[in-house]
């Protein structure tokens, strides 16, 4: 397990956005602190002791305090997150696959903590784990006839033209059994996941005050900011402007 709350406590020395150029064969030994990253795009191969396992575009790495490994890479580029852990028993490197909630958080925990706001980074990174957290327990259980959509959705949601059918088509099943499945494992429908990350998305945005209304529309997947308007203040309880004005990072 990547994270137990009731185990492990972290302190945060510092988040990075990383562009590495290719690399041959190096060694990282007897590092004090560890360190998760989140690839945005290109890929390494790492050993450690006996394994060996590849990362590529939204894979995550967690590797503790002291673990000795070696990795080589092409260009990469990756958000990186240095930390001192107390009473941690893990010894081991994790890889996984991450969505784009988490790639979304990263993102955030790197605004939070270029703007100084430290309290608010150990938030956002314990949110980080938790998810990372939920995300495995799911892919452990979920049923394997729908994970093609479930990528998909994870993936995609801010592509206006994403719709349940696309969805389900990439199973090979109807969409009445698609919703059905979806339904049964998440306790949510799959077209209001879809919404759920795009509302949560332009949130992100908002916050971080770069963007108009309109423009956060369009980047998270509203075809309209009329309806964008309309459908955040309903569900929120304020315009995406009061929203602008009272979140900022």
């Amino acid at each position: 397990m990547l994270y137990n709350s009731n185990k492990s406590a972290y302190e945060l020395l510092g988040v990075y956005h990383v562009h590495r150029a290719p690399m041959s064969l190096s060694w990282d030994k007897n590092r004090k602190y560890a360190a998760l990253a989140y690839r945005i795009k290109g890929d390494s191969h790492f050993f450690c002791g006996d394994v060996d396992f590849f990362m590529g575009d939204g894979d995550i790495i967690y590797i503790p305090a002291g673990v000795d490994y070696c990795h080589e890479n092409r260009a990469e580029e990756l958000l990186v997150v240095h930390l001192l852990c107390h009473n941690e028993s893990q010894k081991t490197i994790s890889h996984f696959h991450g969505s784009q909630e988490v790639q979304r958080l990263f993102f955030r925990l790197y605004e939070a903590w270029n703007k100084e706001n430290y309290h608010r980074s150990m938030a956002v990174l314990h949110q980080i784990f938790e998810l990372l957290e939920r995300e495995q327990a799911t892919a452990t259980s979920l049923p394997e006839v729908i994970a093609p959509g479930v990528a998909m959705l994870q993936k995609e949601f801010r592509d206006p033209a994403l719709t349940v059918a696309k969805l389900a088509e990439s199973c090979f099943i109807s969409q009445v059994y698609f919703r059905r499945l979806y339904l049964k494992h998440f306790g949510i429908s799959p077209l209001d996941a879809i919404l759920t990350l795009r509302f949560e998305y332009a949130k992100d945005l908002l916050r971080s005050g770069y963007y108009t209304p309109k423009q956060v529309a369009d980047l998270s997947g509203f075809s309209e900011v009329k309806y964008f308007r309309t459908a955040f203040k309903k569900r929120f309880g304020c315009t995406p402007t009061e929203f602008i004005r009272y979140n900022r990072l």
